[in-house]
């Protein structure tokens, strides 16, 4: 797993909040 794509994952997960 990239450390990007978790960046990624968890921004969206902020996002969403």
């Amino acid at each position: 797993v990239d450390f990007i794509d978790v960046l990624l994952v968890l921004q969206d997960d902020l996002l969403s909040l």
